[in-house]
């Protein structure tokens, strides 16, 4: 019994003595070298920068800090990256990755993975979100020009290859949307509650429901936007009924606390027509 202890404690020390050294001979750097470099091969239009990589238990990678970022601007920052591989699924055809990324005060979980070589590649991502800020999702702010505020939660089921699709519902709670410009004279609109279902098909982006709750505005649209290389000139095709409260322009209209657009009223349930780009929505009421 006692010879018995003592390999166990042999044996847990050499444990622990391997750990250590795995951790401290882990060849962050080029480990993170590899992982850029697949990153770009997969999808040449992104380009992560990782300040560090180090081993992790359950089995995987944790990425600290890390900015992914597109042609056109950061996508996200992100304080870490945990990945942990899916280790059966290595041995089938769909190597797949689990991840969780801490994103400000909110998570963003799940998997992805990526089938076939370079000619016939497709890409699977599923993303479950909760409390994510949208202050750290740059790319659809520096892309639109809109400042956007407010908790992002929901589900997203993403895919690449021949074909783009995907399928959402998100819910954003606390939203502030500030136009680069005044729409209607519009400066500011807040909701207390943004509620969406949308699926995309290669460019076209398909709103079937958009859910407002606010002071300002209440009501649910829905339509279509056809999205352009650069956001921002995107083509929108919506329409709905909504409940207004609102004021718009006006030189006292930024004095008004309650109703940042001040000025004239526009007041009542009214149906809503919205054309023209993200950058140049016009607005007409019908």
């Amino acid at each position: 019994m006692k010879k018995f202890r003592t390999w166990s404690a042999y044996s847990v020390y050499v444990l622990l003595l391997g750990a250590f050294f795995v951790y401290i001979l882990f060849p962050a750097e080029a480990v993170s070298r590899f992982i850029v470099a697949r990153a770009a091969a997969v999808y040449p239009h992104v380009h992560l920068t990782i300040g560090d990589v180090s081993p992790i238990l359950p089995p995987g990678l944790k990425l600290h800090p890390v900015v992914i970022e597109h042609y056109s601007g950061d996508v996200l920052t992100a304080r870490e990256i945990r990945l942990y591989p899916r280790w059966l699924s290595l041995l089938g055809k769909q190597p797949t990755v689990a991840y969780t990324v801490a994103a400000g005060q909110g998570t963003i979980k799940g998997t992805a993975a990526v089938v076939g070589s370079a000619a016939d590649r497709q890409i699977y991502l599923d993303a479950d979100l909760e409390g994510v800020r949208m202050g750290q999702l740059d790319l659809p702010q520096a892309l639109s020009g809109y400042h956007l505020q407010g908790a992002v939660s929901g589900k997203l089921h993403y895919s690449e290859g021949k074909r783009r699709t995907a399928d959402l519902q998100l819910t954003v709670a606390d939203m502030t949307v500030t136009p680069p410009r005044p729409v209607m004279g519009i400066r500011k609109l807040h909701f207390e509650n943004l509620r969406t279902e949308a699926t995309l098909e290669n460019r076209d982006l398909k709103l079937h429901r958009v859910i407002l709750a606010g002071q300002q505005v209440n009501g649910e649209i829905s339509g279509e936007v056809v999205l352009a290389r650069h956001l921002q000139n995107s083509d929108l095709s919506l329409g709905g009924t909504l409940q207004l409260n609102l004021k718009a322009g006006g030189p006292e209209s930024a004095l008004e606390k309650d109703n940042p657009g001040g000025g004239i009223a526009l007041t009542g349930r009214v149906p809503v027509r919205i054309r023209g780009t993200l950058a140049n929505p016009k607005v007409s009421l019908r």
